[in-house]
């Protein structure tokens, strides 16, 4: 089963690469994304001081500052980062579309006797559209999820190591629950 998601990821990834991905733009974008999520693991620990022993007297503009600044550059960054992972998915669709263009100019007419148009031109547009979703949106988050849990883990484990790992063991028992509930849930639907 293993060796049969390999062989069929091999010719999509091929497919990708042919297209010539602006690599620059792409690790941009990824180091960006990157960085937002790093930005925004910031804010908690700002915040810790806050809560911890908060009164007015506690209110200190360096540290609203901080916050402040780390929301700001959270927001302009992530915009740099759509922006560019955006452009790279657009991109990679042109030339994915002229690519599946001139291969269809080819075919012979037998084809399109027994495919519809529509059906055809559906499949160009829809497939290179998923395509472009998964580079510029699923894949970097998919990137930045993982950042973000393993930050998250451990400025939790910084804040308070004791409640962290309550926390963590309360996970197997949630699997334990819910993998017999979702399979009860899916002969249902």
């Amino acid at each position: 089963m293993k060796n049969t998601q390999q062989n069929s990821l091999k010719p999509f990834i091929s497919l990708i690469l042919s297209t010539n991905i602006p690599k620059l733009a792409l690790t941009m974008g990824l180091i960006t994304s990157m960085i937002t999520t790093l930005a925004g693991l910031v804010v908690p620990l700002l915040t810790k001081n806050l809560v911890d022993g908060f009164s007015v007297s506690s209110l200190s503009v360096p540290l609203i500052s901080a916050i402040v600044v780390a929301f700001i550059v959270q927001a302009v960054i992530n915009g740099i980062s759509m922006y560019l992972l955006t452009a790279v998915g657009q991109k990679i669709v042109a030339k994915l579309r002229d690519s599946m263009w001139g291969k269809l100019i080819r075919l012979p007419v037998s084809y399109f006797d027994k495919n519809s148009s529509g059906e055809t031109v559906s499949r160009v547009v829809n497939d290179t559209s998923i395509v472009k979703d998964l580079i510029s949106q699923h894949f970097p988050q998919f990137v930045t999820g993982i950042i973000s849990i393993i930050g998250a883990i451990t400025i939790l484990l910084v804040m308070d190591w004791k409640m962290t790992l309550i926390m963590l063991l309360s996970v197997p028992l949630t699997i334990v629950i819910m993998i017999p509930l979702g399979k009860q849930m899916a002969k249902i639907w």
